[in-house]
């Protein structure tokens, strides 16, 4: 195995990984397919994502939410 699986860098399965990201199994795999998150293939298939991939792809896709005005208070 590479040093990165057996020290603990890619703990996510694509299940977890998907949790974290707040997405469901399919868009996650459907990412990873056309190359927008890393991810590593273990012997076998498997695949797994570190903790780095996931913040890296989220900070790619940070949006700020946008600011919400008030409405103006009535006057009553």
């Amino acid at each position: 195995m590479e040093a990165g699986v057996s020290n603990g860098l890619y703990d996510y399965t694509e299940a977890q990984a998907a949790r974290v990201l707040g997405v469901c199994d399919r868009t996650l795999r459907d990412w990873r397919k056309r190359g927008y998150i890393d991810h590593y293939q273990l012997p076998g298939g498997r695949i797994r994502y570190s903790n780095a991939h996931l913040m890296d792809f989220h900070r790619s896709t940070y949006r700020p939410a946008r600011t919400i005005q008030p409405l103006p208070h009535s006057a009553g």
